[in-house]
């Protein structure tokens, strides 16, 4: 089977960069032909301040071929349609949602309207949510629920060694607003008793590493799938705070795994970062009850079984 995996990231800190540089992994240990298109590893049609990957690679991907084309998130699908193979979408949140939140809603449902399309030319369709495979099943569509995973055995690897710094904090992720930077800084200035990392832009090996040193990971996102990062800190034995939104809800169960606040509420993330922060035998609990859960529900061993099932059900179909 050939395998060509279309992505707007491969690699690095970003979620969706990681999880197609793992699966392409995971794919090759089975031994399957794997081939990916990205922005960064794919020569673009040299346009002045042209940066959608859909365009830059519209020309190039005519020509491609491959038995299974998948895709991530919605703008990847756009040039994906014109490949021949069978075409499985993967959405990684909400995109017209997200594109409303940070843009307003006239663009948002004109985007909602060309989303809608995309979805229609997937043979496939999977969601790493169940948040998310509900929200596009209540607009019609037939959609697979893969989780997210993360590498457990490598991530414990990784962190063999790392000091855990008292006091530290890290917040992993883009300086946007979706992403709820803001609503962390505010909260930092309300009460600036410990030290923050923000990291942005490093490689994944150091990204974890300066996870596994922190007491803290802050996730305080407007709007999310189900957080990569998350996943990792939870392999980490980090403790992590985050909003109570989205897919977030369904990894971690307050004060059990985790601990949740509502979203933008900065002065109620800066109490709780503090609060959780002088309790050092509770961060013991949450964080042994976390390692066990992404061990036993969001390894990659799952998600690559779903991804394969949904492969061979594409072309059991013809």
């Amino acid at each position: 089977m050939r395998i060509k995996l279309v992505s707007p990231t491969f690699g690095g800190t970003s979620g969706v960069g990681r999880h197609v540089k793992t699966l392409s992994e995971k794919l090759m240990e089975r031994g399957y032909e794997v081939s990916i298109v990205s922005t960064n590893n794919t020569p673009y049609i040299p346009i002045k301040n042209l940066k959608n990957l859909s365009w830059a690679l519209f020309a190039c991907m005519k020509r491609e071929k491959a038995d299974i084309i998948h895709a991530h998130n919605l703008p990847s699908m756009i040039p994906s349609r014109t490949m021949k193979g069978k075409k499985v979408l993967s959405i990684h949140g909400y995109y017209s949602s997200q594109v409303e939140l940070l843009h307003g809603k006239v663009l948002g449902r004109t985007i909602r309207f060309y989303e809608r399309k995309a979805l229609r030319w997937a043979d496939r369709i999977t969601c790493i949510s169940k948040d998310a495979t509900d929200f596009y099943r209540k607009m019609g569509f037939d959609v697979n629920y893969v989780p997210n995973a993360v590498d457990t055995t490598r991530i414990e690897e990784i962190c063999k060694g790392v000091e855990r710094k008292p006091r530290r904090v890290v917040y992993v992720g883009r300086r946007t607003k979706e992403k709820g930077y803001n609503v962390l800084m505010k909260a930092f200035l309300f009460s600036p008793n410990y030290e923050l990392i923000v990291v942005h832009g490093r490689p994944w090996v150091d990204a974890i590493r300066l996870i596994a040193s922190s007491e803290l990971l802050i996730v305080p996102s407007l709007m999310e799938g189900l957080p990569t990062v998350i996943l990792e800190a939870f392999a980490s034995g980090t403790t992590v705070i985050a909003s109570r939104i989205g897919g977030i809800t369904e990894l971690i169960e307050d004060g059990v795994n985790g601990f949740l606040f509502e979203a933008s509420d900065y002065i109620g993330l800066s109490r709780l970062i503090e609060q959780v922060l002088r309790d050092e035998e509770l961060r013991k609990s949450i964080t042994y009850k976390a390692r066990e859960k992404v061990k036993r529900q969001y390894d990659w061993k799952h998600a690559i079984d779903g991804y394969l099932g949904i492969y061979e059900e594409c072309l059991e179909v013809g």
